[in-house]
């Protein structure tokens, strides 16, 4: 029982720690001040005659990236804690597919028996008398093969049968 309390007391304090940690979503992002290129006064008297420089509107290629960068950083996106809980549907790994067809996976033992994909034994000859007995060990055997997030509705073979 101490081993719960302990690891809820654990629990509770990583949560605090993310609340006090994430920025407020009011909060501005702090951003550098846009430093400018210093200009050396002119001290020669050939200096004074030169027209003056302008304004370019694209950088030179000798220009380095801090001088042409203009545009501030787009802010950092909120943390979502339940996002480490529940990662977004498109990071989901594929599906496995099966393409036998139950014809293949089906095997009669004897008049009232079938083995399905050589696993699971349905009793049973199918009529109204005597119908299929199906377990849930075969039902929740196709949860790797099937789930309507993905649009993956295709049971496997030995359960379509």
């Amino acid at each position: 029982m101490r081993v719960f309390w302990a690891v809820l007391a654990l629990f509770a304090l990583a949560g605090a720690w993310f609340v006090v940690r994430s920025p407020a979503p009011d909060a501005a992002p702090e951003t550098q001040p846009e430093t400018q290129p210093e200009t050396q006064p002119a001290t020669s008297p050939e200096a004074t005659t030169a027209p003056a420089p302008t304004p370019q509107s694209a950088p030179s290629p000798t220009q380095t990236s801090a001088e042409s960068a203009s545009v501030p950083a787009p802010p950092p996106a909120e943390f979502d804690p339940l996002a480490l809980l529940f990662p977004p549907a498109s990071a989901a790994p594929p599906l496995p597919t099966d393409t036998r067809s139950p014809a293949e996976v089906t095997r009669r033992i004897d008049a009232r028996t079938l083995e399905l994909d050589g696993r699971f034994r349905i009793v049973g000859n199918g009529s109204a008398d005597d119908p299929y007995r199906i377990n849930g060990e075969l039902l929740t055997s196709a949860g790797p093969f099937v789930d309507p997030a993905q649009n993956a509705l295709t049971p496997p073979p030995w359960v379509r049968a």
